[in-house]
Order: structure tokens, then C-alpha cells, then sequence
């Protein structure tokens, strides 16, 4: 079947082998996820021609050397696998628009994950992440960005100055600071619920484009007069398309 480009394999407990990565080299969207896989075969960079691999729900904790050479790669999903660092071989794919690490057991991201040009969505909600990189600032086209239910403790300020960054997600982390992020001129939606933040950022809701702000269950003390007006103000914008959580 030389001209099948999409191949989806998921919950089939299949085998992959060297000999089955040879015949999927024309193949553009991988999908094997739930297979339970502990490895992969040392030739996987042998998919020249993949763009989108889904390797979600499996049991992988790191990725050999080959791994490095799907040069062609644009969106690599590791949802719920086992990677406790972040593999070195990812850093040399500068092609990726998207990377899914969702329920992993990453401690930590290494300075190069701020080298991916044309990045546009980075998933690393439910880890056990301390701090995201300076060196994410350098992702100038990145508009989703999510870490959610991680142990963050600062919300970065290079965030504020970001001007292609549409959703953020930071709920359930123990997050102090919110600074000015009405300066974003792309910013839609953001969640910062469950965190120890201890100011309402009003200047949000003034932002023009926004449509949701979820900042419940955080540390800000409200006057009764403050939670009128925010009562007020946020039922005005839900008449617009902008939904507010408090």
C-alpha cells in the first residue's frame, strides 16, 4: 500500500520491530498509542516521512538515539507515558508545532526546549515540574501553553511580554504572582484557578479579545464592594462572550 499516508494502530498490543519500521516509511500519521510499549526499536528514525506520531498511554520512559533523526516531525504526543526527564533526542526536532507530555513524571525541562522555531503548543500539565525555563521566551510562536496540576511556585514574567501567546493554563500549582498580562495583545484565555495568587488581576477584564479568565479558589481578598463590582462587571462581559470564574 504505497500510497497510505495514516495508520492508526492504538489498543492492537501490537509488535513493533526494526523490520515493521522499515515498512512504514512512507507513513505520515502514526498513531500507537495503548500498546504498552517499553521501548522502541533502535531504528525508529527510519520514519523519514512521519510528521505526526501518537505514542500516548504506553509505558515509555526514554527513546533511543535514532529517535532524533525524524527530522520531518511536526506534532509528537507522549500523553501519559513514563518519562521522568525530558528526552535529550526531542531537542534536535526543530520542525515540532506540538509536544504532549501530559501525565508524565517530568521534575524538570532542560534549557533547549527553548529552541523549537515554529513551536505552537507545549502540554506538560500533571507533572511534577518546579519551574518552567527562562529560556521558553525564546518560543516565539507559541499560543497554547499548559502546566496545569504541577508544583510551580512563580508565574514567569516573560509570560507578560509574549505576543503570540493565545491559552494559558496554570491551575492547581502553588503560583504567588500574577503580573500585568494585559499588555498580551493575542491573550484569550487564561486559568490560573487553585493557586495561592493573591490579587484579582482587573486590568484583564478591560482586555479586549478575551473570553475567559478562571480564577477561583487563590488568595486575593475581596471587599463586599469589590465583589459587586466584579459581580457586575463579569456578568456585562458574559453577555459578550466573556466568561468569568471568580
Amino acid at each position: 500500500m504505497d500510497s497510505l499516508k495514516e495508520l492508526n494502530l492504538s489498543g492492537t498490543n501490537i509488535k513493533l520491530t526494526k523490520r515493521a519500521v522499515k515498512r512504514l516509511s512512507r507513513i505520515e500519521t502514526l498513531i500507537l498509542a495503548s500498546n504498552k510499549f517499553e521501548n522502541l526499536p533502535e531504528n525508529i528514525g527510519k520514519l523519514q516521512g512521519v510528521r505526526k506520531l501518537n505514542l500516548a498511554k504506553n509505558n515509555l520512559s526514554e527513546l533511543p538515539a535514532s529517535f532524533g533523526h525524524l527530522s520531518e516531525l511536526e506534532h509528537i504526543i507522549f500523553y501519559q507515558n513514563e518519562f521522568k526527564e525530558f528526552p535529550k533526542e526531542i531537542l534536535a526536532l526543530k520542525k515540532l508545532q506540538e509536544i504532549d507530555f501530559y501525565y508524565n513524571q517530568l521534575s524538570s525541562l532542560p534549557p533547549g526546549i527553548g529552541n523549537f522555531p515554529v513551536l505552537k503548543q507545549l502540554f506538560l500539565s500533571y507533572n511534577q515540574l518546579t519551574i518552567l525555563p527562562d529560556t521558553l521566551r525564546n518560543l516565539n510562536e507559541l499560543t497554547y501553553l499548559f502546566a496545569h496540576n504541577n508544583k510551580l511556585s512563580v508565574f514567569p514574567e516573560w509570560i507578560g511580554k509574549h505576543q503570540k501567546l493565545q491559552r494559558i493554563g496554570l491551575s492547581k500549582n502553588s503560583i504567588i504572582n500574577l503580573p500585568d498580562l494585559s499588555g498580551m495583545s493575542s491573550l484569550t484565555d487564561l486559568d490560573v484557578q487553585n493557586n495561592l495568587i493573591d490579587r484579582v488581576p482587573w486590568e484583564l477584564l478591560e482586555k479586549e479579545g478575551m473570553k475567559l479568565l478562571l480564577i477561583r479558589n487563590n488568595n486575593y481578598l475581596l471587599s463586599e464592594k469589590d465583589r459587586d463590582d466584579l459581580k457586575n462587571i463579569s456578568t456585562s462581559l458574559e453577555a459578550k462572550g466573556f466568561f468569568i470564574s471568580y
